[in-house]
């Protein structure tokens, strides 16, 4: 009995010690800007690279809601949709919204929204500091 308590017991200690691990390298990551685009009606980004956790933080101008954005990932037959990173600002109800990528890789981001209707994109990645 005593050596399985033993056992659970340095168990334990291994779990905690990963747990604050993995807190103490986390809390060293920050998320940092790596691109801002902005424009008007419907645009695809150029591609760019992302090899960290990330996230875009998108904006309209006005409130008709009337803003689709989604993130597409390149592979071998060219750029495809990541279904859950499809939004439209009418089903969120804002102006304003963040979507997280789980994925890294090469993308492209696609705005769709009338041509009057501006919009800006923050790219941001979740990194530690240089």
């Amino acid at each position: 009995m005593k050596g399985k308590t033993l056992g659970i017991l340095a168990l334990l200690i291994v779990v905690i010690g990963i747990v604050v691990a993995v807190y103490i390298a986390n809390n060293n990551a920050v998320w940092q800007t790596a691109g801002e685009i902005s424009g008007k009606g419907k645009q695809d980004t150029t591609e760019f690279n992302v090899s960290n956790k990330w996230r875009v933080i998108w904006k309209i101008d006005n409130d008709t809601y009337d803003f689709l954005v989604a993130v597409y990932i390149k592979d071998s037959g060219g750029y495809s949709p990541i279904p859950e990173t499809e939004t439209y600002a009418a089903d969120v109800n804002s102006t304003i919204g963040v979507i997280s990528v789980d994925y890294t890789g090469s993308f492209i981001i696609r705005v769709v929204t009338p041509d009057d209707i501006g919009w800006s994109l923050k790219i941001q990645e979740f990194t530690k500091p240089t």
